[in-house]
């Protein structure tokens, strides 16, 4: 999902929870002016490596919007959630291991015909 502003994104979010769609509302909401970019050959091995397993998935696709904000709701709360940015620091767990990676992008494509958000940093 993708909204304009801050209280689009809080709207957004509060809507798909009334109507039970909780997992599109903890998803996040990308957030501001998106801009097309080209993605680099190894970010489309990554998203590539990532989808591997996934049903019909073959290809990256060779372009993503980018966005520097998301806002993530945290779960079964009434606050707002939560505001990443580009150049934040996070603890995310991969593969059962904890680590900190620092947010490089927030990309919002198309994977099998359906739109997606993946966020990419370094660790």
């Amino acid at each position: 999902m993708v909204a304009s502003s801050l209280q689009a994104v809080k709207d957004l979010a509060t809507l798909c929870e009334l109507r039970g769609d909780v997992t599109r509302a903890r998803n996040g909401v990308l957030f501001g002016k998106g801009e097309v970019e080209f993605l680099q050959r190894d970010e489309r091995l990554c998203i590539k490596d990532y989808f591997r397993n996934t049903p019909g998935f073959s290809e990256a696709p060779d372009m993503a919007t980018a966005y520097r904000s998301a806002l993530v709701k945290e779960t079964s709360t009434h606050t707002c959630g939560t505001l990443y940015c580009t150049g934040d620091d996070v603890v995310v767990l991969q593969e059962n291991n904890k680590s900190i990676v620092k947010i490089l992008k927030f990309y919002f494509l198309t994977v099998n015909q359906e739109y997606i958000h993946i966020v990419t940093g370094d660790s």
